[in-house]
């Protein structure tokens, strides 16, 4: 039983949608699948996207920038679905989906700084809350998934990490 996980990603955000296909492809190299969102033509929630998230164990969302219409519809989405559903907010974007009205168990939210957090206590945070393979999974089976899941989050973190260390390079070199 392979370790499927959907990522999302804002249309038009590079930095999103670059490490979201990075993900993908390191994913595959390690059986693992990595699901995105298909906005082939279109802003909005297809089929094929509803298939990919039913498919998945999770749902994971590198947020960079404020959540997109299209996106906000998945992440509903995949929790009317019962899907353990994990965002990741820039910290200077600040958390930018309004969730006081959800009282799902499976919502996870956490802000990060790409430039100071430590990605290994980040990955601690989020598996503290568990809930990433169906109930009923064999335990070792659940403790692979778990390893697995947390690697691509690792990657996916590092990824963003290594984005805010160019970006605040750059700002330094405007500065000069």
């Amino acid at each position: 039983m392979k370790i499927k996980i959907f990522v999302s990603y804002n249309p038009n955000v590079e930095i999103e949608q670059s490490t979201a296909l990075r993900l993908q492809t390191l994913s595959s190299l390690y059986g693992a699948i990595v699901y995105l969102p298909d906005r082939l033509g279109s802003q909005k929630l297809k089929s094929s996207t509803r298939q990919n998230i039913d498919d998945a164990n999770v749902f994971v969302m590198f947020s960079t920038e404020n959540l997109s219409s299209v996106v906000r519809e998945e992440v509903e989405y995949a929790l009317s679905k019962n899907k353990r559903v994990v965002i990741f907010y820039d910290k200077q974007t600040g958390k930018n989906l309004n969730t006081s009205n959800i009282q799902n168990p499976n919502l996870y939210e956490t802000r990060f700084d790409p430039q100071n957090d430590d990605t290994v206590n980040i990955l601690q945070q989020v598996l503290k809350h568990g809930g990433f393979v169906p109930a009923g999974t064999p335990v070792e089976m659940a403790k692979n998934k778990n390893k697995g899941i947390s690697a691509l989050v690792g990657v996916g973190l590092g990824l963003l990490l290594m984005w805010g260390i160019s970006k605040l390079a750059s700002d330094d070199d405007d500065e000069s």
